[in-house]
């Protein structure tokens, strides 16, 4: 066994006998977490294989020292690494920081959580600001080490684009004393009582299979597409909501502005873009004909018509066209839709430096 792996299996021994700050997340609920306590259960009680080091993992150890720096070089903070900690009073309660931030004049001893992030992921913070689960797991370290104001550092190796959150503990003392419950309770009764969590499924309706249903988990090109297909779907989800906020940003700024038309300018690799936006709130309800309502004036007229003449009166076809004309609302043949929105956008034709 190589140094590494016996740092590893270290590792997780330590984590296996504790509750740590990604774990709390989990037990929480939050969103952003990567799994939930039922997961949590099966790695504490050895059910479990560890979770294997993925490429993203990966990519986040060799970036950290280097945000590390950056973050020195943005705050004038410094910063060092810190060995594990166990809370004084909750022995299962532990975590392993990613930084400590140094005292000096301007700043007080607290822990940095550095996170490596991709480029729509990174889009995602800055718009709707730090996930649950960010939150959580710095509120449970920074309980562990007894720190009143945790930072977040987070930042985007595609774009060297970086953030920096300060997480005021005594703004969130109710969620925190929430979180300490929970995992107390979770630890006393679920790890040492034995007891598996109560897990909620969400109901699927599956269509029934028409034909043999073929297992297919020793093909490997399968199991790859299959990924590939749940990641792809994930993205779609994190886009559509990064546009939705955008859209609504826009609008925002439209309507503070009173304007139904606006534009600008922006470059993208050293090419200049340019947005036209259009939005108009409350817009009249589109006007449509009722198809039934028309087929059935339609019909009536016509085979009221078809009668007179197939009677040969006179007086009767002069009666159906008065009772028409006398009758007859064009409003009826149409029926208005709900207000609604117009918003489009386009963006102009690129044009170099």
């Amino acid at each position: 066994m190589s140094v590494e792996e016996s740092q590893r299996k270290d590792f997780h021994e330590w984590r296996r006998s504790g509750i740590t700050g990604t774990d709390a997340p989990k037990l929480f609920g939050a969103d952003g977490a990567f799994g939930d306590s039922t997961d949590v259960f099966l790695e504490k009680k050895s059910l479990s294989p560890p979770p294997e080091e993925t490429s993203l993992m990966r990519r986040g150890k060799l970036l950290e020292p280097l945000f590390a720096a950056e973050y020195e070089r943005e705050t004038g903070n410094k910063v060092r690494r810190q060995p594990r900690k166990i809370h004084p009073n909750r022995d299962w309660m532990r975590c392993h920081v990613d930084r400590q931030i140094l005292r000096n004049e301007k700043q007080y001893t607290t822990s940095l959580e550095i996170k490596t992030l991709s480029r729509s992921k990174m889009a995602k913070v800055l718009l709707y600001g730090l996930t649950e689960a960010t939150i959580v797991q710095s509120l449970h370290n920074a309980e562990v080490w007894g720190y009143l104001k945790p930072e977040v550092f987070i930042g985007c190796a595609d774009t060297w684009q970086f953030k920096r959150y300060v997480i005021d503990t005594t703004d969130l003392f109710d969620i925190l004393n929430q979180l300490i419950d929970l995992e107390d309770a979770f630890w006393h009764i679920n790890i040492l009582g034995n007891a598996f969590p109560e897990r909620e499924e969400k109901a699927v309706d599956l269509p029934d299979p028409q034909g043999d249903v073929f297992i297919m988990n020793d093909v490997d090109e399968f199991i790859m597409a299959a990924k590939h297909l749940f990641d792809a779907e994930q993205i779609l989800a994190d886009a559509k909501a990064y546009v939705d906020g955008i859209h609504d940003k826009i609008q925002s700024l439209m309507k503070d502005n009173n304007t139904e038309v606006a534009e600008a300018g922006f470059y993208v690799d050293n090419m200049m873009r340019t947005i036209r936006y259009y939005f108009r709130q409350n817009r009249p309800g589109r006007k449509t004909v009722q198809g039934k309502t028309a087929v059935n004036m339609l019909t009536a007229i016509h085979n009221n018509l078809e009668k007179a003449l197939k009677e040969g009166d006179p007086e009767l076809l002069r009666l159906v066209v008065d009772d028409f004309v006398k009758t007859f609302d064009a409003d009826m043949l149409y029926k208005v839709g709900k207000e609604w929105d117009y918003k489009r956008h386009f963006f102009l034709s690129p044009k170099g430096e």
